[in-house]
């Protein structure tokens, strides 16, 4: 399966899986995700969904991501907001 193939599946098209789901591949993976812009947002939602284990950094603060890295810590996601080590 190619890497297209593969997030379709995971996108729910070609008979893929659709709503929350089990992990499945992703369950227990060590992901980053750089950026929580609308995309950045979206990925880290879906993976934490798929029992990923998920951190977000993004090098910037405001309002909105401030906002999307509080909702992403109650799903248990570790987010790091406003610069980088």
């Amino acid at each position: 399966m190619n890497e297209r193939e593969r997030v379709g599946r995971v996108g729910g098209e070609k008979g893929g899986r659709t709503g929350r789901a089990s992990g499945g591949e992703w369950s227990g993976r060590r992901v980053l995700v750089v950026g929580l812009g609308a995309s950045g947002f979206a990925a880290a939602r879906a993976l934490a969904s798929l029992d990923a284990k998920v951190k977000v950094t993004d090098g910037a603060t405001s309002e909105v991501i401030e906002e999307r890295a509080r909702r992403l810590r109650l799903q248990g996601v570790e987010v790091t907001t406003a610069g980088h080590d």
